[in-house]
């Protein structure tokens, strides 16, 4: 693995790229702008040893999604769970619907917010026998399919983090989550990069243009969280699968740098980070605003870096693809790009999107062995029924509006019928 990055003087190769030493003006960015005549792009320490080259997390770091429907499961399960696990996750949604409108009435909004609908399911899992204190919620702001904003039914600008309506619902179900003294860490969203490179599905418009206004908006909440609460970690939900394959091709393509070349694609790098996640960490002005990074781990099985395959000689080519996801949380000060201290990195979601869970989270375990996370969460403990085909509990996930991807039904550790899966057993394994 790398382990530290130094770009030589940029100055004649940017300009040679862009063409833009002469009277061309240089590029107008949404991120840094360019050249760059020196680069503190390093990467950061391992942020823990590996226990061991299988890296397993110990039990302290492990916790699992759950909601009313793994109670059934958690009947018969309690003691394993209980045993294997350090904490317990909640994935809410901004409103958890209950109707088939595409929005809720803002007079309803309180009583299908996490804080509401976390207090509810906790008190029926601690009736089924879960023992766990330390309680993780994921708030969902973008829609589970990543194709719009969660939202109640608006007035003015719409669902946009521009509206000051909805910004200010969003401030406020998440002050009151804070309330919760069960609550230790709250991840504020998951892949909200994803909103960068989002479009209307109606109108093919990108809302490129709001993603600054989610940045403000996920640092207003962490003050205001903070201030309700000191001792809650707070971080930002971001998908480091996103900036490889979505964010880092298309700052490459824009500024004409090739990717097969070593000194260009750091700098790439470098600028995809600015735009889309370094942003959501640091003030203008140098000031930190996360306690940790939540690095969603739910990669396409289809993209890089598995592309089909995660058999043992893919290896390799995965260590190299997560080697540098500890950039996430080594923010650079934007007011004179100096390294600031590195944020530690979650992963508050963790699955895998087909069969094979065992083995593509035995790949993910080795690759990501040079960090030791706040804690790691896989998104589900038990499956979702899908019979009958038409009225099934997975139906109801899976129809608008909640509009969850099939995945979604298939995504726990335990089978619907209680039977664990093998990645249950591989998940809860201690370091030796």
């Amino acid at each position: 693995m790398i382990s530290s990055l130094r770009l030589p003087s940029l100055l004649v190769m940017v300009c040679a790229l862009l063409t833009a030493c002469g009277d061309e003006p240089l590029p107008v960015l949404d991120g840094p702008t360019l050249p760059y005549d020196q680069s503190a792009f390093v990467v950061p320490p391992s942020q823990g040893e590996a226990s061991n080259p299988d890296g397993h997390w110990p039990k302290e770091l492990r916790s699992v999604g759950m909601d009313h429907e793994d109670i059934l499961v958690l009947r018969n399960t309690a003691d394993e769970v209980n045993d294997k696990l350090g904490k317990v996750t909640f994935n809410l949604p901004l409103l958890s619907r209950i109707t088939n409108q595409m929005c809720e009435p803002m007079n309803r909004a309180p009583m299908i917010e996490p804080k509401a609908v976390l207090t509810q399911e906790l008190a029926q899992l601690r009736q089924e026998g879960l023992e766990l204190d330390e309680v993780i919620v994921n708030v969902e702001l973008l829609t589970p399919k990543r194709t719009g904003v969660h939202h109640a039914c608006l007035t003015g600008f719409g669902p946009s983090f521009f509206n000051p309506e909805h910004r200010a619902h969003v401030l406020r179900a998440l002050r009151e989550l804070a309330e919760m003294s069960e609550v230790s860490v709250v991840t504020v969203g998951v892949d909200l990069n994803a909103y960068y490179h989002l479009k209307d599905l109606s109108t093919e418009r990108s809302y490129r243009w709001d993603y600054a206004n989610l940045i403000t908006l996920y640092q207003e909440a962490y003050d205001e969280m903070k201030a309700v609460n000191s001792d809650l970690m707070i971080g930002p939900g971001l998908s480091w699968d996103l900036v490889i394959n979505r964010t880092l091709p298309q700052v490459a393509e824009e500024l004409a740098l090739s990717l097969d070349d070593t000194q260009e694609r750091d700098l790439a790098l470098e600028i995809s980070l600015q735009r889309t996640v370094w942003s959501a960490l640091v003030t203008p002005i140098g000031e930190l605003k996360a306690d940790f990074v939540g690095v969603s781990l739910t990669p396409n099985p289809s993209e890089a870096p598995f592309q089909g395959n995660v058999l043992e000689e893919q290896q390799p080519v995965i260590n190299d693809y997560y080697a540098q996801v500890g950039l996430m949380g080594a923010p650079l000060n934007p007011t004179d790009r100096s390294p600031l201290n590195a944020l530690p990195l979650a992963f508050p979601q963790v699955n895998w999107m087909q069969g094979g869970k065992h083995d593509a989270l035995q790949r993910l375990k080795v690759a990501l062995q040079h960090i030791r996370p706040l804690f790691v969460s896989w998104l589900r403990l038990s499956d979702l029924p899908t019979m009958p085909e038409s009225s099934s509990i997975c139906s109801i996930f899976t129809n608008d509006p909640k509009s969850y991807p099939e995945s979604f039904c298939s995504a726990g550790l335990f089978r619907s019928s209680g039977v664990a899966r093998d990645a249950w057993e591989l998940f809860t394994t201690d370091p030796e």
